[in-house]
């Protein structure tokens, strides 16, 4: 049995499969362009991404012999925080806004001057910085309210993946701890929403996958477009 791992980082997608005894087989990587609109601002294009992806799916599935094995099994992970809106068909409503963006650094230091970071640190020990979906979110009910109006769910880089490889909306418990998880219970935390005044953001939160529950099916159309047998199952990693 090969297993397909693929790493989706800020600025290099990078797939390998490796054999049963973990031996690397063979490698793909592209790099990826991180768009800066303006000053400070950090995104990426997300169908770009998922192009990447496909591009070195492709690319390393190509380097195997046909006496190999094939892949049964693909793993991913990928940069964390940000925020990668999608609508009701789980397509992007705008570019993904990176973990690296600075755009909402005023914010953070209103909310550090009054005590609110302080006082979410001390519930839950996220150190939030202004690339987190709660200081991204809130600047964009600020200054972008009507993008927020076409969006249904609040993604990171790996939800992203996990939807277009297998058509689930869900965030893991890695990305989801940071900020608004409640560690004793594995949920999000109400008082965290209410810390930072974003009750109203509650419906574009994602479903929290646990460890056990991190897999899902590939879907037939994704199969396709990536060259991988039906079925496959498919682990989000943290």
């Amino acid at each position: 049995m090969s297993v397909l791992t693929i790493d989706v980082g800020t600025s290099v997608i990078k797939s390998v499969v490796f054999d049963d005894q973990g031996q690397e087989l063979a490698v793909s990587r592209i790099g990826t362009e991180v768009l800066r609109p303006r000053p400070g601002w950090a995104e990426q294009d997300m169908d770009a991404v998922w192009n990447g992806v496909v591009s070195t799916v492709r690319g390393v599935l190509s380097q195997l012999g046909r006496d190999q094995e094939p892949v049964r099994l693909v793993s991913f992970t990928a940069q964390g925080d940000g925020c990668w809106l999608v609508d009701g068909d789980g397509r992007p409503t705008g570019p993904a806004i990176l973990w690296s963006d600075g755009r909402a650094g005023d914010l953070l230091t209103r909310w550090q001057a009054d005590g609110v970071l302080e006082q979410a640190f001390r519930r839950n020990g996220s150190l939030t910085c202004s690339g987190m979906p709660n200081a991204v979110l809130s600047w964009l009910a600020e200054h972008d309210p009507e993008r927020l109006r076409h969006s249904r769910t609040a993604l990171t880089a790996a939800g992203w993946l996990f939807l277009r490889f297998t058509g689930v909306t869900a965030i893991d418990e890695s990305d989801a701890s940071a900020p608004f998880l409640d560690h004793t219970t594995g949920a999000y935390d109400p008082a965290i929403l209410d810390l930072f005044a974003m009750k109203w953001a509650e419906p574009l939160l994602p479903r929290i996958l646990g460890e056990h529950e991190r897999i899902a099916e590939i879907t037939g159309h994704t199969a396709a477009e990536l060259g991988l047998p039906a079925g496959l199952p498919v682990v989000m990693a943290p």
